[in-house]
């Protein structure tokens, strides 16, 4: 399963940009665009296994360095963090996964 683009297609993202970005052998999948309302979304996606406190402070400096998040009304990121105004998409991927189906 591929997660990000399950998580665009269950969030109703229209993606404009998917670009991956490298930070010292660190990569992150970056997704950018809107939802139905008009809202502008960016969606990023990286591996925080074993992350330290200062890995989540490098984390936000590089997301800020390179305007991952810039622009936008709404940020979702996998995991935690430590970018400012950034929200964990977990919660909202195992609602809308699982919840259940209207007929």
């Amino acid at each position: 399963m591929d997660l990000p683009e399950t998580f665009a297609y269950l969030l109703g993202l229209d993606v404009q940009t998917r670009k991956v970005y490298d930070n010292g052998g660190q990569r992150y999948l970056v997704y950018r665009g809107a939802l139905r309302n008009g809202q502008t979304v960016a969606v990023i996606w990286r591996d925080t296994k074993g992350w330290t406190a200062k890995d989540y402070k490098d984390d936000a400096a590089f997301v800020a360095k390179h305007n991952l998040a810039a622009d936008v009304d709404e940020i979702y990121v996998n995991g935690d963090s430590r970018i400012p105004g950034a929200r964990s998409l977990d919660p909202i991927f195992k609602e809308r996964m699982f919840a259940g189906v209207e007929v």
